[in-house]
């Protein structure tokens, strides 16, 4: 799960537009993800949720190059997944929404189809980190409930 050099670049190089637009994209990803898919709305029921995305996605960009930084915010988003029971399955509806909001709010101009590349692979980059911890955790999860209702 390696980023290329040159996505990294990309990323960085809109840090600036993303963190100055960063919750009118979220907000805006979450309009599209439940018009989409209205079902999904029980799963991100929490007011403050755009607000969180954009602090993630902004952590994200700033330290692409270093995801260890990350990894306890990680560990906890995960942990707060498993809990509300989001699914490896929800991350591609996510990211069809973000990609779509980045698009509109950053306008095509700055979100080129190169940028909106990058944010791809960079996205499902994250993506698959933070799957692989949310499987060991409903693993764990499910392995505590077997013990318990022995």
């Amino acid at each position: 799960m390696t980023i290329s050099k040159t996505v990294i670049k990309a990323v960085k190089s809109s840090q600036s537009i993303l963190k100055q637009n960063a919750l009118e994209v979220t907000t805006k990803m979450y309009e599209i993800l439940f018009n989409k898919n209205p079902e999904l709305k029980t799963l991100f029921s929490s007011a403050d949720q755009p607000m969180k995305l954009a602090q993630a996605i902004i952590a994200y960009s700033t330290h692409i190059e270093d995801l260890n930084i990350l990894r306890p915010v990680l560990y906890s988003i995960s942990e707060k997944h498993v809990a509300a029971n989001i699914k490896s399955k929800h991350y591609l509806l996510v990211a069809e929404a973000l990609l779509e909001a980045m698009e509109i709010i950053l306008t095509k101009e700055v979100f080129n189809n190169e940028l909106k590349k990058a944010w791809a692979e960079a996205y499902y980059n994250l993506a698959a980190i933070l799957i692989q911890t949310e499987q060991k955790l409903y693993i764990k999860l499910d392995n505590k409930e077997a013990v318990n209702t022995n």
